[in-house]
């Protein structure tokens, strides 16, 4: 919560630092992201893309061949995450706020940020 101080946008390069606040409330690149997004991102593209072993795993869903997804070697997952990523200095919208921002922009603040 950055308590209506300015915030840096959520596609600000990681070392922008010239807000109010200089924490980020949010942030959209992906190197930021926890390692278990990306990991759960990267085996959701595995399933939805070209790897086969994606394949069958989506082949063993429409089954319903629970038990044997579950003693694979695949991460059982009852929800699918959807993270939207960005690039540095993409436009995206501040939260808390309607305002949009391009990277190493600074949100305004409001209580809910």
């Amino acid at each position: 919560h950055s308590h209506g101080l300015t915030f840096p946008c959520p596609s600000a390069s990681p070392g922008f630092t010239n807000c109010q606040d200089p924490n980020k409330v949010e942030s959209c690149l992906a190197h930021d992201l926890p390692d278990s997004l990306e990991v759960e991102m990267s085996t959701l593209q595995t399933r939805q893309g070209s790897a086969q072993r994606g394949k069958q795993t989506r082949r063993q869903a429409q089954r319903g061949n629970h038990s044997h997804r579950k003693a694979g070697r695949f991460p059982e997952y009852e929800y699918e995450v959807e993270v939207e990523t960005c690039d540095v200095g993409a436009n995206v919208e501040c939260p808390g706020s309607d305002s949009m921002c391009m990277g190493d922009q600074c949100c305004p603040g409001s209580a809910h940020s």
